[in-house]
């Protein structure tokens, strides 16, 4: 029997911090087009790596605050 590694510590409640962007957009609403057009105008913070575009969730999920502010 393989002993408990976690004896005596609360578990984490890891959640993602970033995720593909058109996978990401795509769940709110954004398509593809429009998600590289945010990515490129600075609007949605991303970040590569290699080939592979991810999006930072915090950016993403707070857009909608943010386009209203610039809109007033």
């Amino acid at each position: 029997m393989r002993p408990d590694t976690n004896a005596g510590t609360s578990p984490v409640d890891l959640k993602p911090t970033f995720a593909p962007l058109v996978t990401a957009c795509n769940a709110h609403g954004i398509g593809r087009t429009k998600a590289f057009e945010l990515a490129a105008a600075g609007i949605i913070e991303t970040f590569a790596v290699g080939t592979r575009r991810f999006v930072v969730l915090e950016s993403l999920r707070t857009l909608p605050d943010r386009l209203r502010e610039k809109a007033a």
